[in-house]
């Protein structure tokens, strides 16, 4: 109770660095979620990874199935340049993740967070190539490249992807995106049309399709495919 008391009146000062040493005590002392939980936040508030490091740490020890913890975690590890506490969390959060794809989405989305571009590319790679039996792991590779505007990488990954599932329509549609900024566009036309053969309302995909419709100067097909979506302000600008 003294440490937290002691944190809390220094935090009112405004003595993060303080607040963030005495709550981690009381949060190596307590076996309260809520307590470690806080001393991370103040740590990272202050600017202190090595103290936020020890009290997501504790955190995961109190409450191991904590989603919020691992996310720290893995981007604390990031920050730091640790590759192998890195893939630890992440690959644990994936496995805590309701379905692979949303496992394989949530790695993406802080891997694309992490402050050095060459780090995240390596470590995503480390984690598909140990599953690289699966169709969402070189969708989400394919995402990060592409996040990193490493085009060539996102189209290789997505074709990896769509050797696994090739009747994907998401992973169509995606991949006819990305032939699309390649300017590709009879490569980009043929994904998207048999994506939205396979699914019909996927409105991003029916404009890409139009678009690269348009690209190869088949203007009458592309009128026609924006022709059967809803009416927007978006699309009378397309028009």
């Amino acid at each position: 109770l003294y440490n937290v008391l002691a944190g809390e009146t220094a935090g009112q000062h405004e003595d993060y660095g303080t607040a963030a040493r005495y709550y981690l005590e009381a949060a190596l002392a307590s076996e309260d979620p809520e307590i470690a939980e806080r001393a991370t936040q103040i740590a990272l508030y202050a600017g202190n990874n090595e103290i936020a490091g020890r009290a997501v740490q504790r955190l995961i020890d109190i409450a191991p199935e904590s989603r919020r913890a691992y996310r720290t975690a893995a981007s604390l590890a990031m920050e730091q340049g640790n590759p192998l506490l890195a893939r630890r969390y992440l690959e644990r959060l994936m496995d805590m993740a309701e379905t692979p794809e949303a496992g394989w989405r949530e790695a993406a989305r802080l891997l694309a967070r992490a402050p050095d571009e060459a780090f995240a590319l390596d470590l995503m790679g480390e984690l598909t190539e140990a599953r690289d039996d699966s169709a969402h792991a070189w969708h989400a590779r394919s995402q990060l490249a592409s996040h990193f505007e490493r085009l060539e990488g996102a189209l290789e990954y997505a074709g990896r992807a769509l050797e696994l599932a090739p009747d994907d329509p998401e992973l169509l549609a995606w991949r006819g995106r990305l032939r699309l900024s390649d300017s590709d566009y009879e490569g980009a036309a043929s994904d998207l049309d048999r994506a939205l053969e396979l699914d019909p309302d996927n409105r991003q995909a029916q404009l890409n399709f139009a678009e690269a419709l348009r690209r190869q100067g088949d203007y009458d097909r592309a009128q026609a495919v924006l022709s059967e979506l809803p009416q927007s302000p978006e699309l009378v600008k397309t028009r």
